[in-house]
């Protein structure tokens, strides 16, 4: 699918939550976590995590992120890794699943980019996921050295021998009205489609679930509602990363 398919149906799901009865749901409710099957079919495969959990038993995953409250929970309460992790080994009992997190705090792309051949060689993960969009955002960062840092970064990961898998920013309705998210978010689904790797679109989930009234992402209250987005992160990601591996114990919660 292509990037302009792909935004069209995005603006369509979009129209189509508007009309959806808008009563929030609890994470811990059957069906709270659903959004549209596009928005969570991977756009390739994950090879190298098929490999390791057919013929070793084992899925190594590392997280690395400029945004430490986003996957490193905030005051004491869990993040998107923690309820992934739960869920691989729920859906892989008989495998040994370990994620990591390496993380430089609010520095963009390209004060990543070093870490990623670093990380590949020294933990040898089945699968880097590379967080990105909300530090260059915020930062401005020109669009192109942007493209070429995500070029570069998923290039490296992949001559390492690891899957890479981009997964881009949050949607937030607050700042979605200050900053313009579109020249990287454009990018980043870009650069996934050039490079044919997956891309966990997290902004468009987000933005799904925020109109179709599941979480009210308005809300300043802390009701639970950080864990509740989390959980269902962490759950929709499990099962975008088995279905690109093309593992069959995968559960497809949004279809």
């Amino acid at each position: 699918m292509t990037v302009g398919m792909k935004t069209q149906l995005g603006i369509l799901a979009v129209v189509a939550a508007l009309a959806m009865p808008s009563t929030p749901a609890r994470a811990s409710d059957d069906g709270a976590c659903y959004v549209p099957p596009f928005l969570v079919e991977p756009q390739a495969a994950l090879h190298r995590v098929g490999e390791d959990v057919k013929q070793n038993n084992k899925l190594s995953i590392v997280i690395v992120s400029g945004s430490p409250s986003q996957v490193g929970g905030t005051k004491g309460r869990r993040s998107y890794p923690s309820y992934l992790e739960a869920a691989l080994r729920e859906r892989l009992p008989n495998v040994d699943v370990k994620i990591d997190i390496r993380v430089k705090a609010r520095r963009p792309a390209s004060d990543l980019i070093a870490l990623l051949p670093t990380i590949a060689e020294e933990i040898k993960p089945s699968l880097i996921v590379w967080q990105v969009g909300t530090v260059d955002t915020l930062l401005q960062t020109d669009i192109d050295s942007f493209a070429r840092t995500l070029e570069q970064g998923v290039a490296a990961i992949g001559e390492k021998g690891a899957d890479a898998l981009l997964l881009g920013m949050q949607y937030s309705p607050r700042t979605d009205r200050l900053l313009d998210y579109t020249s990287y978010l454009n990018t980043i689904r870009e650069v996934a489609d050039t490079a044919r790797v997956p891309l966990f679109d997290r902004y468009e989930i987000m933005r799904y679930w925020n109109v179709a009234g599941t979480f009210d992402l308005t809300s300043l209250k802390d009701d639970g509602l950080y864990e509740k987005v989390h959980t269902c992160i962490g759950e929709l990601l499990a099962d975008f990363i088995l279905r690109g591996a093309g593992l069959k114990e995968s559960k497809g919660i949004g279809g």
